[in-house]
């Protein structure tokens, strides 16, 4: 693989037997995806998917499409503490030390320690689903789950959830109750009150993982060894990133059809957005018919709007413009949640006769050229080594015209603009020579000769599967004597009948007694 991708990263341990016990990988798409969409990642571990019964460990996360796309995979040999933090460890080093803002998993102890021991600033939110189903099987009352679920789910302040929650503890009466007290310790990280404004783009549960785990189980069978788990998998990748080519064309060629009366604002949205992202905004451009301005207060250097709800006018927001920028700001943090305009600010945008979205409310990674480095690189990968570059020299001399247009006209802006490129050109030369010295590293994957895992082996007696937990083996019934333990092939009882009947009739009545039976 690495013949075929010069950038395939991927690092090993192996026991005192030479016995490999985890592997990470990560190609070199996958690493350019992480570049772009790497923000937020879902982090979830499979089983069965090889014939060492190895588990098997994805991180992937959302495009600009809304589709999954994966960053990085993993082979480990048990789900300690101790594996995770190897395995973040090598996730860290693969991306040349970009670190997430944002994390999802289904709130496994061993993944949460790791995940604050590798990635301390990161925010770490756990699985919506999971949580419920933990509600029901712990907190056996019926009701329970429903209002625990709206206290998780409903976006209210952090006052107004502390006292829904103190009113759900009390009518239930479960102040004494561990599992009420831990979770109400780890309310920051799935109760929508304590996390508005981290960005986790739209996840709430780890369901995106769960479906990627059934597509991939059509292209790997549980019988496979390392190698083969590898090319069909690869398989698998590249059928996830045909897709994500179709919707890129499918971004490209045709217009979104207008059907809000904010003709222009969903135009200039439609322009910039992929045609998923756009749907999104589309349906906030319609919430934003059901809230009004209802009052203005000027400052010095900025605006400050009150949007109000129809029906509920003691419901108030307040939205910050700075006219300058422009740059607008709502006292909700949708905006920093979804990194998408809420129908507060959209409301506020009509009111002052904004046809376009402000630059300031465009997150690139929704964008539809988010994905035109990847792009570039799976070029590079395929040869195309001429066009790639033409393209380069091409935005490289638009990009330095219009820097020398905009930064000519003030002595100050040039200076500004020269120490800017100055500050980037010495970036990208340290990450230059840590690309070296990371090539020159890899070496080490290739010293150490390894061995393969011991197979698992199913013994009699073991934990059963899923699908077939709590089910009982039906006890065979001869049909000759009645009774269990045999079948009639083999039964003692009609080969007594056999010899008595050739002792009474001397005739072989073997094939008549094979015939009735």
């Amino acid at each position: 693989m690495r013949k075929k991708d010069p950038a395939m990263f991927w690092r090993h341990h192996a026991n005192e037997d030479g016995k490999l016990q985890h592997l990470f990988w990560a190609d070199g798409i996958s690493q350019k995806n992480y570049e772009v969409f790497g923000d937020v990642v879902a982090f979830d571990a499979t089983y069965g998917k090889n014939k060492y019964q190895y588990p098997f460990v994805i991180f992937s996360g959302l495009n600009n499409h809304n589709q999954t796309t994966v960053f990085g995979s993993a082979i480990i040999s048990n789900e300690s503490e101790e594996t995770y933090i190897w395995v973040l460890e090598r996730l860290f080093e693969a991306m040349r030390g970009k670190c997430p803002t944002s994390f999802i998993t289904d709130g496994h102890l061993s993944m949460r320690n790791a995940i604050s021991t590798v990635f301390p600033t990161a925010h770490h939110r756990l699985c919506a689903w999971h949580l419920l189903q933990n509600a029901t099987r712990n907190i056996k009352i019926p009701g329970f789950t429903k209002e625990f679920q709206r206290c998780m789910l409903v976006d209210y302040e952090v006052a107004e959830f502390k006292h829904k929650w103190d009113a759900l503890i009390r009518k239930y009466g479960l102040e004494d109750k561990e599992w009420v007290i831990e979770q109400y310790e780890n309310r920051k990280m799935w109760a929508v009150a304590h996390i508005r404004g981290c960005f986790f783009a739209g996840f709430r549960t780890t369901s995106r993982c769960e479906s990627l785990h059934s597509e991939i189980k059509k292209f790997i069978h549980s019988r496979y060894n390392l190698s083969e788990f590898l090319k069909h998998f690869q398989r698998c990748l590249n059928f996830m990133r045909f897709r994500e080519v179709e919707a890129d064309l499918a971004s490209v060629v045709g217009k979104a059809p207008l059907e809000t009366p904010f003709k222009q604002l969903e135009k200039s949205a439609a322009a910039l957005y992929t045609p998923a992202i756009f749907d999104k905004f589309r349906a906030i451009i319609v919430k934003a018919f059901l809230v009004y301005v209802s009052g203005r207060k000027l400052t010095a250097t900025f605006q400050i709007f009150t949007v109000s709800k129809f029906r509920t006018p003691s419901k108030e927001w307040h939205v910050s413009f700075y006219p300058p920028t422009p740059v607008l700001k709502c006292s909700c943090q949708r905006m920093e949640s979804t990194r998408l305009p809420c129908e507060h600010i959209v409301a506020v945008m009509v009111i002052l006769g904004m046809h376009e979205i402000p630059p300031s409310l465009v997150l690139h990674r929704w964008s539809k050229r988010a994905r035109d480095q990847i792009e570039c690189y799976a070029a590079d990968v395929s040869g195309d080594w001429g066009s790639v570059n033409m393209a380069r020299h091409a935005v490289l001399l638009d990009g330095c015209r219009e820097m020398c247009k905009l930064a000519g006209d003030s002595l100050g802006d040039f200076t500004t603009t020269r120490d800017l490129v100055t500050t980037h050109t010495c970036t990208l030369k340290a990450r230059k020579k840590a690309n070296e010295v990371h090539d020159n590293n890899e070496g080490n994957n290739e010293s150490i000769p390894l061995r393969n895992p011991d197979r698992a082996y199913r013994t009699r007696g073991g934990s059963s599967t899923s699908s077939t937990k709590g089910l009982r083996r039906r006890k065979t019934t001869c049909s000759v004597c009645k009774t269990p333990g045999h079948n009639k092939a083999s039964c003692r009882l009609k080969s007594r009948i056999h010899d008595m009947t050739q002792e009474v009739y001397g005739e072989d009545t073997h094939s008549q007694d094979q015939q009735q039976y």
